[in-house]
């Protein structure tokens, strides 16, 4: 690891992440069993959608991990792709605005709930 990277890291790490997104993280993401890279990508739809609460359903209490990724996403590699939406494939189904969308990557979780993360066709 470079030294900036080590730097930025440590930076990140010792400032208190947004309880906000965490909650969400958890309660979208996390607590299905989804895999870690899942709720990193959902963190940058977040962004994407500029950080509002609109359109995300699942608060929880955050974990630990849900903690640490609002902490260090911003640091990952985006694996996003650009969306702008992250649900799960049935959700999808009653989201008409999106059939014309692009799947930009998809995750198994362990209730067996599949979460997607969708670009709307002309921004890519």
């Amino acid at each position: 690891m470079r030294f900036l990277e080590l730097l930025a890291l440590l930076s990140a790490l010792s400032q208190p992440p947004d309880p906000v997104l965490a909650g969400m993280l958890q309660g979208e993401v996390l607590a299905s069993g989804c895999p870690v890279e899942a709720a990193l990508v959902a963190a940058r739809v977040w962004d994407t959608r500029g950080g509002t609460t609109d359109g995300w359903f699942g608060w929880q209490e955050p974990s630990d991990t849900a903690l640490l990724v609002a902490r260090v996403y911003q640091l990952t590699e985006d694996l996003s792709g650009g969306a702008q939406f992250f649900m799960s494939d049935e959700d999808k189904l009653r989201v008409g605005f999106l059939d014309d969308a692009v799947l930009t990557g998809e995750w198994r979780c362990e209730d067996g709930t599949t979460m997607q993360a969708w670009l709307e066709k002309g921004t890519e």
